[in-house]
């Protein structure tokens, strides 16, 4: 807050010394006399169109070919996998059950092995609370 208040002190200083007259004119009428406003605005323009230059001439710039090319555009229609025959879909469930041990069901799902497998005295327990209830 002491800053504040002190800023505020030296910008009226500073604005009381260009507006109060001495030897009949202020600081700020010699000043544009002799066209100093003018040359400062016009400063301060250059200087900020020159760092924007500065500031767009280092962006992105043109924009440089991609790591990879884009995939061909596909001309006529897709080609799609033949569908699976009935021999193939018997084999492949053959060999998965050699590989697992288990058989399909009747919607050709395979049955999936428990996740979990009780001890017979832990199943015994288990029955018999489900009875309690």
């Amino acid at each position: 807050m002491k800053a504040l208040l002190a800023m505020a002190m030296v910008g009226a200083l500073v604005a009381g010394a260009l507006l109060w007259p001495v030897g009949g004119r202020s600081f700020w009428q010699r000043a544009e006399d002799r066209g100093l406003p003018q040359a400062t605005a016009r400063l301060a323009a250059r200087g900020l169109r020159s760092a924007w230059d500065l500031v767009f001439r280092a962006g992105p710039g043109t924009p440089s070919a991609p790591a990879h090319p884009p995939p061909p555009l596909r001309r006529g229609p897709r080609k799609t996998e033949p569908l699976r025959t009935a021999t193939a879909a018997a084999v492949s469930d053959r060999v998965q059950v050699r590989a697992t041990g288990l058989a399909a069901g009747p919607d050709r799902i395979l049955m999936q092995p428990a996740k979990e497998s009780l001890k017979q005295d832990d199943r015994k327990g288990l029955e018999q609370l489900l009875r309690a209830r």
